[in-house]
């Protein structure tokens, strides 16, 4: 394990010497191989992160959304087959045309909201499912057909939660909350509106030209594509449970495998994980980025190795996207014995 220790030091140092709080587990073989906490949660007062802090993970919360559709699924109240028509009867003819395994694998070719009001200079804050919903069903064609390709897009993740809720009569927080907070005892995990009061929550901050810390903070309100807030401990439990069919028989299995367009080739997401694979393993992933924030999980299954990292300063994720693609590449060319 040095060689990733080595990796994940050079490459957060930088981010150790700032004000601004940074928590790190490594993991190999189900035991904590790494740890690292750093930095204040609240510049303010000067509280000290700790593994306890509570963070926004932002698009991890996607494969939380995708275990909740898994376990619905798997339970008959769903099918990865039905079009959307049949959960939104106002959406247009093209509904018919993608499937919730559409929406689970990124390859519905719906418009990622975000991106349109970003290109158009429009405000993105507050924004709520109901307005997201509103801009899907006002979009006259697709950016391709479903199944074609991958396209990365927070709707199609929106309208999981919302079929969630369509095909159980209860609201999205309850479903996380009874089918795997409670199950894992993730106390301190909570899906976030940003008026809300969070105990031990980390708060957000960016940095100027100048070099100063400014305030700044997840003002989203959308939920299914993000809007998770937990700590690292919780974290952890989530990962130790993924090698233990934490919904289902089979979920941790099912969850890691690609999902392939109209002609077989594999797209390189899973359920809610980005999915790289050589001949030796497979590398599951997924990284978190708002306002002021920025966070990480991936996983090496076949070499029990994982990473969780979480940090409350702005633009973080490109450097836990940077160690994420390092470990690949070492672990790609080395046998486990020289770790």
């Amino acid at each position: 394990m040095q060689n990733i220790i080595k990796i994940v030091n050079e490459e957060l140092g930088s981010l150790i010497s700032e004000k601004t709080a940074i928590v790190v587990r490594l993991y190999h073989k189900g035991t904590v191989a790494y740890e690292m906490k750093s930095g204040y949660s609240n510049l303010e007062f000067k509280t000290p992160a700790n593994f306890e802090t509570v963070f926004p993970v932002s698009s991890m919360t996607k494969q939380f959304t995708a275990a909740v559709i898994y376990y619905l699924e798997q339970n008959g109240l769903l099918s990865y087959q039905d079009n959307l028509k049949l959960f939104f009867p106002d959406m247009p003819k093209y509904g018919e045309r993608i499937t919730i395994k559409h929406l689970i694998h990124q390859t519905s070719g719906l418009r990622d909201p975000y991106i349109f009001y970003k290109n158009k200079n429009l405000e993105t804050y507050n924004i709520k499912n109901k307005e997201i919903y509103e801009f899907i069903i006002e979009q006259k064609s697709l950016l391709f057909q479903p199944g074609e390709q991958f396209q990365y897009s927070n709707s199609n993740y929106v309208l999981l939660s919302l079929i969630a809720e369509k095909a159980t009569n209860k609201k999205f927080a309850e479903l996380l909350s009874e089918l795997i907070f409670d199950r894992l005892n993730m106390n301190n995990s909570l899906l976030y509106d940003c008026r809300y009061v969070v105990k031990n929550r980390a708060y957000g901050y960016e940095k100027n030209e100048e070099n100063e810390y400014l305030t700044t903070d997840v003002k989203w309100l959308s939920y299914g594509d993000g809007g998770i807030f937990c700590s690292l401990s919780d974290l952890e439990k989530w990962y130790l449970s993924l090698n233990k069919n934490l919904l289902t028989t089979n979920y941790s299995k099912d969850a890691f495998i690609s999902g392939k367009n109209n002609n077989g080739e594999d797209v390189g997401y899973g359920f809610g994980w980005f999915v790289n694979k050589n001949d030796d393993f497979k590398l599951v992933y997924h990284l978190g980025g708002d306002p002021g924030y920025g966070s990480i999980i991936s996983f090496i299954p076949e070499k029990e190795i994982g990473l969780i990292i979480l940090a409350n300063l702005d633009g973080t994720w490109k450097t836990f996207n940077n160690i994420n693609k390092k470990i690949y590449k070492v672990m790609s060319n080395c046998e486990e014995e020289s770790l």
